[in-house]
């Protein structure tokens, strides 16, 4: 994902109100679900403190999609 699309629906999934969580699917396959609007993005990199995960950080490189979490989603 480019620098800008990441920044752009980072600001627009983040700052929804009411918020709703939504995953980060990244290239590996792997996904990042993201349940509070309480973190940091900049520069094409973000990153949030998890309660179980501890620091989790990212960058625009990794990612292959922003969608709002579904049925399918374990949160």
């Amino acid at each position: 994902m480019s620098e800008d699309q990441f920044t752009t629906k980072m600001r627009d999934f983040t700052r929804r109100k009411p918020f709703i969580p939504f995953e980060v699917k990244l290239n590996n396959g792997g996904s990042i679900v993201i349940d509070q609007p309480t973190m940091v993005f900049g520069a094409g990199v973000a990153g949030f403190v998890s309660d179980t995960e501890g620091l989790v950080d990212f960058s625009c490189d990794e990612v292959r999609d922003i969608a709002f979490v579904t049925a399918e989603t374990s949160l």
